[in-house]
């Protein structure tokens, strides 16, 4: 679609859910934990990145029904969600790293 044809050419990167997932996690995490915006995005205010949420969603979707993978993301994500509060604030907590939960 052209949806998905103009962000790959803005970012040069070719689209995936986990790729979409996993900028959306970034996003929320850095929100969460209170941390610049500026590496990333080149700054601005944490309300404006936060604006950034719906579209990442809608892209994250767009993806998973284009790969039709909706079933396994789901489990996924439940099963991420399952996990203890201690897991996501530990000092070895991984949720930082590229390949990470």
């Amino acid at each position: 679609s052209s949806y998905s044809s103009g962000i790959m050419s803005m970012v040069c990167l070719s689209l995936s859910t986990r790729l979409a997932i996993h900028d959306t996690k970034l996003l929320l995490l850095r929100f969460a934990h209170q941390r610049s915006f500026h590496g990333e995005t080149g700054g601005g205010a944490r309300e404006s990145n936060m604006n950034l949420v719906p579209y990442l969603m809608q892209v994250a979707i767009y993806q998973m029904n284009k790969e039709r993978c909706v079933a396994s993301e789901k489990a996924n994500i439940m099963t991420l969600i399952a996990r203890p509060e201690s897991y996501w604030n530990s000092e070895a907590s991984h949720c930082w790293d590229t390949t990470g939960p």
